[in-house]
């Protein structure tokens, strides 16, 4: 036996369990308002919904669908983004304008849902 079978295998560049593991370690920092206000409210809020909107746009049901996943998603970046804002360490109006915009954000796809 030589020693190259004895070495231990190394883990994939793209496992699924490696990007499982930093999916749930993101989005529980995000959940926790462990991100910087910026990514939290431009890059996790606005691009996402924005992102998938984009997608849903040609499609009828799937469009549907994905749409229905942007709003589920804007309710839930409601908590994350108001955390962020308050951990915010920059000028204070950009904090502020981002709590104004996620109340906004959120009373807007609330009437989406019911309307």
């Amino acid at each position: 036996m030589s020693d190259q079978d004895n070495k231990p295998a190394e883990p994939a560049l793209f496992s699924v369990n490696t990007l499982k593991a930093e999916a749930e370690k993101r989005i529980r920092a995000l959940w926790a308002g462990e991100v910087a206000l910026f990514n939290a409210f431009w890059v996790y809020g606005f691009a996402v919904v924005a992102g998938l909107s984009i997608i849903a746009s040609p499609f009828d049901l799937l469009g549907s669908l994905i749409h229905l996943v942007a709003l589920g998603w804007s309710l839930f970046m409601i908590k994350p983004i108001w955390l962020a804002a308050d951990k915010y360490q920059g000028p204070q109006h950009w904090a502020v304008a981002a709590k104004i915009a996620v109340v906004l954000g959120g009373l807007s796809t609330l009437a989406s849902l019911l309307g």
